[in-house]
């Protein structure tokens, strides 16, 4: 690289930012050299627990008791093209990740990426795999949301066992650290985020059973091993939504681990990155209103289970959310849609209404309610 390169980079940038970027680097290229030396930067964890969200399951049925017909009947089509491992990938286009799901396999090209290959050996970008961002959605298991509410509206036992078989193939076939699933810090926090609550639905209803149990705990260890592992890069160089999705798998891997410590830790980082990323005007520094969607979606998690956390949300990061929210409720018009404001990848990760991907008014509502 050119010196006038490097100081174009170090002048945008900062130093800090150089030197933390600099120190990856280096890292990734030490871990190609020795297979065995990611090891050395394992922290020891071990889960405990997995009952962090408490789900109303009479209020979710009440609710969905009132749903229209034909939302009802979109759930349950939905629901039954992913136990076929076809899903709306992005929002929007049905991909089909083939019946049984191929985990490393991007529908687009039709193409996977070895999953005997550790993460760090696995390139960013491969013009003949293509995206892989691709690969990666369907291990997000946003899907299984619609499992969750096909069960609560049809009490038809094939949804559970969609969600349990499902589990328990991603838990054979992504070993750790191998594979493009373990690739991503971001990931491992969604799909955390998204198994357990969804295994409190049907832990509710009586019908998971020590497998199940078992294929949870250990997806859930390997992923926050991952974010543990490889934290410091977001915190220092990212800085955006990918950063907050992470800490938030942190503080709740820290919980299913039984580690105060680790909660305190975390949450005071986040606390330091909502300061960060959210400007005086209630803007996001990502310039985008999809990601600043994204990062409230996470916030009303830390809302649900700020007691079970043990933590107080204090009344200035209350005040930062607020003003973010409502810039956004400014903003929308009658039927909830925003405009295509800054970058857009049709992420919608907790998708738990029938409310078109473009309506952003259950999300504003919500987070007006939680931290008003």
């Amino acid at each position: 690289m050119k010196i006038n390169n490097i100081i174009k980079i170090i002048k945008e940038y900062g130093i800090s930012w150089c030197f933390y970027r600099v120190i990856y680097v280096l890292k990734i290229k030490f871990l190609n050299i020795n297979d065995n030396s990611w090891k050395l930067f394992e922290q020891k964890t071990h889960i405990e627990r997995l009952n962090v969200f408490d789900i109303d399951i009479k209020s979710l049925e009440k609710f969905f008791e009132k749903l229209e017909t034909k939302y009802k009947n979109e759930i349950l089509e939905k629901a039954n093209k992913a136990i076929n491992g076809k899903i709306y990938a992005f929002s929007k286009n049905i991909l089909d990740y083939g019946n049984p799901i191929k985990w490393n396999f991007n529908p687009i090209t039709q193409k996977e990426i070895d999953n005997n290959k550790m993460w760090f050996k696995i390139p960013d970008f491969n013009n003949e795999i293509g995206d892989i961002k691709l690969i990666w959605e369907m291990s997000r298991f946003c899907h299984l949301y619609l499992f969750s509410r096909a069960y609560i509206i049809s009490k038809d036992i094939k949804y559970y066992k969609a969600f349990s078989e499902q589990i328990k193939q991603w838990n054979i076939y992504n070993r750790y650290p191998y594979g493009p699933n373990y690739k991503c810090g971001q990931e491992s926090a969604i799909r955390m985020i998204n198994i357990l609550m969804n295994y409190a639905v049907f832990k509710n209803y009586n019908l998971t059973n020590s497998e199940d149990e078992k294929n949870v705990q250990e997806i859930v260890e390997k992923s926050y091993k991952k974010l543990l592992s490889n934290f410091f890069y977001a915190e220092k160089c990212v800085k955006n939504n990918h950063t907050i999705s992470e800490l938030m798998g942190l503080i709740i891997g820290a919980w299913c681990e039984n580690n105060s410590n680790r909660i305190d830790k975390y949450y005071k980082k986040l606390v330091k990155q909502l300061q960060i990323q959210f400007k005086e005007d209630g803007g996001y520094i990502q310039y985008s209103f999809n990601y600043q969607r994204l990062v409230f979606q996470l916030l009303e998690i830390l809302f649900k289970i700020e007691k079970k956390l043990d933590i107080k949300i204090e009344d200035t990061t209350k005040k930062i959310i607020y003003k973010s929210v409502m810039q956004l409720y400014q903003l929308q018009s009658d039927n909830g849609y925003l405009p295509n404001y800054g970058s857009n990848d049709g992420a919608l990760i907790i998708p738990v209404t029938c409310a078109d991907y473009r309506d952003f008014s259950p999300t504003i509502r919500y987070t007006i309610c939680s931290y008003n």
